[in-house]
């Protein structure tokens, strides 16, 4: 689908679609309509639900079949864009994430553009991100899988609509996969961890702050306590490493010995880099040459570094270890509330 604005406006869409909801053969025409204009429909449509029933036209199951299936094409119609649009916040290099932990996605450039101007005025430090059409399933899953976004904020603005990220695309289940074979993920943890960077380091005060950053932190601190990281290793003794699963994990033989890289951290101080996923150590490592071994948070407290940091290639989140041990400890008075 070409990246385009509404070829007709309002009233126009209104008379040519609205009236055809029955009529199958429309929906081709509908499936063919721009992003923009298959929203400003389906808002038009629920506005109207009450009003079109009483004109007898359409009945409720009707109509709630309309908005179903133009609710089911919208995230269709990302899928097969030219180019799609977003914002990163340079706070955290990731995709931005609202209140909601929703991902802000454009059809167009120009409305892009607008919510970047606009919120640059208010302080956020945001970048526009162009995803070509080849790679906008995969941002996709990394941000819905990995980055944790818990759906997506369509064309931002006057018309706009939000989506679950399961309309986008299949979302793993893991709940019957026992935690020793499940890859390592963290994305309720990396998207807590976003939204309290985002906020701690926008440099703009106004009333509920305060608020909205507590109930972060204490999302982050909880989440934390549950997480699984990855730290590269490579090992001696051997020609290779053993090929290590997904759940980070695999045996040594007897005289092998692991070694772990370490980073300077801003201040001068030696870190041991740590990761959410296999995704993000991979933005970083070659995971050829490195593997990669599961770490528990009270893992961080035996590193032989003072401290870790999380996604260097990203969000670089500095763990030292008497935070770890704050954040530990602060997670089980939460847990006792």
């Amino acid at each position: 689908m070409e990246n385009k604005q509404a070829r007709i406006n309002e009233t126009e869409l209104i008379r040519e679609f609205i009236p055809r909801l029955k009529d199958l053969a429309v929906w081709a025409d509908i499936a063919a309509l721009t992003v923009p204009e298959t929203i400003l429909l389906l808002n038009n449509v629920i506005e109207r639900r009450n009003t079109l029933i009483a004109s007898r036209h359409f009945n409720a199951d009707q109509i709630d079949k309309a908005v179903r299936r133009l609710r089911e094409l919208i995230p269709k119609q990302i899928l097969i864009l030219k180019e799609l649009f977003t914002i990163i916040d340079e706070n955290t290099n990731l995709p931005f994430l609202d209140e909601e932990g929703r991902v802000f996605l454009f059809s167009n450039e120009s409305f892009a553009l607008e919510c970047l101007d606009y919120y640059r005025q208010q302080l956020r430090m945001w970048q526009l991100l162009t995803i070509k059409h080849d790679d906008i399933k995969s941002f996709l899953e990394i941000e819905f899988c990995y980055n944790g976004a818990r759906g997506a904020v369509i064309d931002n603005g006057q018309n706009y609509y939000i989506a679950e990220a399961a309309a986008f695309i299949p979302l793993p289940n893991l709940q019957a996969v026992p935690l020793s074979e499940q890859p390592v993920m963290n994305p309720d943890y990396l998207r807590a961890l976003t939204m309290l960077q985002q906020e701690r380091l926008w440099k703009c005060d106004y009333p509920g702050k305060r608020e909205l950053f507590d109930k972060y932190e204490d999302e982050m601190i909880h989440t934390f306590a549950k997480a699984r990281f990855l730290v590269p290793v490579k090992i001696s003794g051997q020609d290779s490493l053993p090929a290590p699963k997904m759940s980070g994990t695999f045996t040594l033989n007897p005289g092998q010995t692991i070694s772990f890289p370490a980073l300077k951290a801003a201040d001068g101080r030696e870190a041991t880099p740590i990761f959410t996923d296999w995704y993000h150590m991979g933005q970083y490592y070659d995971k050829e040459e490195w593997g990669g071994w599961v770490l528990y948070p009270e893992d961080l407290l035996t590193l032989p570094t003072e401290m870790a940091v999380l996604n260097v290639a990203s969000i670089a989140f500095g763990l030292p270890k008497n935070f770890v041990s704050n954040v530990l400890e602060l997670s089980k008075n939460l847990d006792h509330q």
